[in-house]
């Protein structure tokens, strides 16, 4: 799937994306876009327009389960949102993160850490995007793959957390108890 938010980039990037698969062989690529809640009608109709009436590309406004349709998906070409970021590395699905270039560098920072570990591949948006996107779904077509490195994301921090409450609980318990 494709994802962007509903912000004019998202737009840029989705629009990119639909002129990727026109570059990659007929009936290659089955693709599913997510607009988001907050991308205008007129640029909703305009993506409709652009993906035509092939049957290959269903367009969504939103979706209530985007875990799963990432872990579903074979290559997932997204922005480099933080959530979005974290749900494709979660899902262990190969990526393509192209992120947002202004007002805050905060999304290039986190998609070049992220393709520096081997989690995704990065890209920036340009001119050349859907030549460069194609490229790299064609090769992802062919077999390649994000190559990880040996370090490697700590993704148990919610259970860690919980760890460490639970060891507040029992050491404030014995120290209660001690007291009495």
């Amino acid at each position: 799937p494709g994802t962007a938010g509903g912000g004019e980039d998202g737009f840029l990037l989705m629009e990119a994306y639909l002129d990727a698969l026109a570059r990659l062989p007929t009936g290659s690529v089955q693709s599913r876009i997510v607009t988001g809640p907050l991308m205008s009608p007129a640029r909703r109709r305009q993506l409709d327009a652009r993906a035509g009436v092939d049957s290959a590309v269903e367009i969504l406004t939103e979706t209530n389960d985007l875990p799963a349709m990432l872990e579903e998906a074979d290559l997932v070409v997204a922005m480099g949102g933080y959530n979005t970021s974290v749900e494709i590395v979660s899902s262990g699905t190969p990526a393509i993160l192209v992120p947002r270039t202004a007002p805050r560098a905060e999304q290039r920072m986190r998609t070049a850490m992220l393709a520096k570990l081997g989690y995704v591949w990065a890209m920036e948006s340009d001119s050349e995007l859907s030549g460069r996107l194609a490229a790299r779904m064609r090769s992802f077509l062919d077999g390649a793959r994000p190559q990880r490195g040996e370090e490697h994301l700590d993704l148990e921090g919610a259970r860690r957390v919980g760890d460490f409450l639970e060891g507040l609980t029992w050491s404030a318990k014995g120290r209660l108890e001690a007291a009495q």
